[in-house]
């Protein structure tokens, strides 16, 4: 009878400690999409000595595959976001937090570098900018997104022709200014379509990055679909915040 009421007692506990797993897990869930629309899941949590009510927690977000700490309530319906700002007398509270943040920073990375390349290779070729490399044997390819009101790529510019030593460059002009940014890189991709080698594409790419250039009268209202849909491609991710942005696809 003793055994029977311990294992009912145990079993009851299991249950118990399953539906409060669960509840606490929907809960942040749910919190995060209402309080931010971004739709996550729950990768991991952990306990901290002395950290009574709350639990160090790794989130991965649906929307661009990157995970992130975060502190919240047992019942999940109460969020702290973490900093680096953060410090314990407890070493195995340190060591549980510095493991989990390595996790995380390595997981990003890969799956960054994972979700970039499906991005760039579900591109159009008309799209890029494509400039074969001057080297021999180059197997390398690397992606450039640009804008031509950006005074870094403008000086990214400058460097083509080195980088095009050992690697084949393929350039996507999607601005993140103003609405001329926009004009100047589909008068540029409009003009390219005609170029007839890499050295004239790149010429014209210098001469509409130039701080001196002005759009002409007849273009200004050009229309900028294409431009448009690149920008939503590359920025929609989240992955991509700024400009010059370089990456070395697999």
């Amino acid at each position: 009878m003793t055994k029977t009421l311990l294992k009912v007692a145990l079993a009851s506990s299991l249950v118990a400690s399953l539906a409060l797993a669960k509840s606490f897990e929907e809960n942040l869930e749910a919190l995060v999409q209402t309080k931010t629309g971004m739709p996550i899941k729950v990768v991991k949590s952990y306990e901290l000595e002395g950290f009574k009510e709350m639990k160090f927690v790794s989130v991965e977000s649906a929307t661009s595959g990157q995970r992130f700490p975060l502190f919240a309530s047992l019942d999940g319906n109460n969020i702290i976001g973490f900093s680096n700002l953060f410090f314990t007398q407890n070493a195995k509270n340190d060591e549980i937090v510095q493991n989990a943040i390595k996790e995380i920073q390595n997981f990003n990375e890969t799956a960054k570098g994972k979700k970039l390349n499906e991005i760039f290779k579900s591109i159009p070729e008309n799209r890029y900018v494509n400039l074969k490399s001057t080297g021999n044997n180059v197997k390398k390819t690397l992606v450039v997104v640009t804008d031509p009101e950006c005074p870094y790529c403008r000086n990214e510019m400058k460097t083509i022709e080195e980088k095009l030593k050992d690697h084949h460059i393929k350039i996507i002009l999607a601005p993140v200014g103003a609405r001329t940014a926009f004009v100047k890189s589909q008068i540029a991709m409009d003009k390219i379509k005609e170029a007839k080698s890499d050295k004239e594409k790149i010429s014209i790419l210098r001469e509409v990055y130039a701080d001196s250039y002005k759009i002409p009268e007849n273009l200004r209202n050009q229309p900028t679909k294409l431009i448009d849909e690149n920008a939503e491609k590359i920025y929609s991710s989240g992955l991509i915040r700024g400009v010059p942005f370089v990456f070395e696809m697999e």
